[in-house]
């Protein structure tokens, strides 16, 4: 059974002229029943930022570390 949940970066970064604000959240489905998205959800967690905020965080190198979570 997937879950949801509120995905978040920790602290600004700014890369390559992106910026990424602590603000930029997104609600994430895992595909998963998992009780840490970074961990097994991090596929999902690239799409939303990419769908979302056009965001590419592999590009800019940002990890599951930059990321905070909550479950919804």
């Amino acid at each position: 059974m997937p879950k949801f949940f509120k995905v978040r970066p920790r602290v600004t970064k700014q890369t390559n002229n992106d910026v990424l604000y602590s603000n930029m959240e997104v609600v994430v489905e895992t595909k998963r029943n998992t009780s840490n998205p970074l961990k097994y959800g991090f596929d999902e967690i690239k799409e939303a930022y990419i769908k979302r905020f056009n965001f590419d965080i592999d590009k800019e190198g940002c990890g599951p570390d930059d990321f905070a979570w909550d479950e919804i």
